[in-house]
C-alpha cells in the first residue's frame, strides 16, 4: 500500500471522487495534479503511473472497508451457532445483518464514491476486479453463505446458497446508490431516522421471504 504521507494522502482525496464521477480515460493525471495543488511528478513519484494511482485508490477503499468486514464477521459469530432450525434467531439475524449494513450504507460518512468505484469495477470487469473480489467482496458474500447455508439447510458451495447470499447483499448495498431515487419516491429532501427504520424493516421482511424464514409476527 502506498506510504501515508500528505502528498500521497492529497492526491488519493482527489483522485478517488474524480474517477467515481468519470470513466478512468476521461481523468487525467494533469487535473489530478492541478486539484490536489501538487506538481504532476509527484503521481509518478507515489504511484507510478495513473493505472497504479487507479490500483492504490481501491488498496485504499479494501483498507478503509476492514471495519465493516470486521463488523460483519463478528455479527455472523455471535448468530451461526443458533440458526439450525431456529427461525426466531434466524429472523434476529436478517434484522441485525439489515440494521448493521444499512445503517454502513446510508451513513453520511461513507463516501458515496467508494461504492460507485467498486460497483463499477464489478460491472466492468476492470483492471482491479480481482483485487477488489478478494479483498472485500468474496469475504463479506463467503459470510453470509454460512449463514444462509444453514437457514436453507444447504451446502454452503451449492449455487443457489452463492446466488442467495449475493441478493441478500445486494439488495443492501442498492439504497446507497440510489438515495435520490428513494427521496424522490418518498417526497422528502432527505433520508431521516424514521425512513432509514422503514428501510430496514420492509428489507427485513423481504430477505425474510427469500429465505423462507417467517416474519416475527408469526412466529
Amino acid at each position: 500500500m502506498t506510504d501515508h504521507n500528505s502528498t500521497s494522502v492529497a492526491i488519493l482525496g482527489v483522485a478517488i471522487p474524480l474517477f467515481a464521477e468519470r470513466p478512468f480515460d476521461a481523468v487525467s493525471t494533469r487535473q489530478i495534479a492541478k486539484t490536489a495543488g501538487v506538481n504532476l511528478s509527484a503521481i509518478s513519484y507515489h504511484f507510478g503511473n495513473k493505472e497504479g494511482l487507479y490500483t492504490a485508490i481501491f488498496e485504499k477503499i479494501i483498507e478503509d472497508l476492514a471495519p465493516v468486514r470486521s463488523g460483519f464477521h463478528n455479527l455472523i459469530e455471535s448468530h451461526i451457532d443458533h440458526l439450525d432450525r431456529n427461525p426466531e434467531r434466524q429472523y434476529l439475524f436478517l434484522e441485525a445483518f439489515v440494521s448493521l449494513s444499512l445503517e454502513i450504507i446510508l451513513s453520511q460518512q461513507r463516501p458515496m464514491w467508494e461504492m460507485q468505484l467498486i460497483l463499477r469495477e464489478m460491472q466492468t470487469h476492470g483492471p482491479n476486479f480481482d483485487l477488489v473480489m478478494q479483498g472485500h467482496i468474496d469475504k463479506m458474500q463467503d459470510l453470509m453463505c454460512e449463514c444462509v447455508a444453514v437457514i436453507l439447510e444447504q451446502e454452503v458451495d451449492s449455487p443457489n446458497v452463492i446466488l442467495t447470499s449475493q441478493s441478500i447483499i445486494t439488495l443492501c448495498l442498492q439504497y446507497g446508490m440510489n438515495q435520490e431515487l428513494i427521496k424522490s419516491r418518498l417526497k422528502v429532501q432527505s433520508i431521516d431516522r424514521s425512513q432509514i427504520e422503514l428501510l430496514k424493516n420492509v428489507t427485513t421482511s423481504h430477505i425474510a421471504g427469500m429465505l423462507k424464514v417467517p416474519d416475527r409476527v408469526e412466529i
